[in-house]
């Protein structure tokens, strides 16, 4: 279907003007701009909360991969080819944190 442009509808403010006076008046009255800006405020310090948790329970995750992989290519056995794929993962780890901290850097 073909969609029609709008039309755009003029508004004479002379003619406003000479029937009284006009003013703009804000849509919520100062109690309901208090409640807004303090629920917002909540809002955001809610989120804020939940992403830190989020990031320290990732760091943790992570940490806890990384002496894994450290331990097992330390004194794991070479012949089971467990410290290849130790140090794999540890490279893995390594890379993805360099890539997160030049990511966060550029914002």
């Amino acid at each position: 279907m073909e969609e029609r442009p709008k039309r755009v509808q003029k508004l004479d403010l002379d003619t406003l003007a000479a029937l009284g006076d006009i003013s703009l008046k804000p849509s919520e009255t100062p109690e309901e701009r208090a409640s807004r800006l303090k629920r917002e405020e909540a809002e955001s310090e809610h989120k804020h909360r939940i992403e830190l948790i989020v990031h320290i329970f990732a760091l943790i995750i992570l940490t806890v991969a990384f002496v894994t992989g450290i331990c097992i290519a330390a004194f794991g056995d070479p012949k089971t080819g467990l410290p290849d794929k130790a140090i794999a993962m540890v490279a893995g780890i390594v890379v993805a944190l360099a890539s997160y901290v030049a990511g966060s850097r550029s914002k």
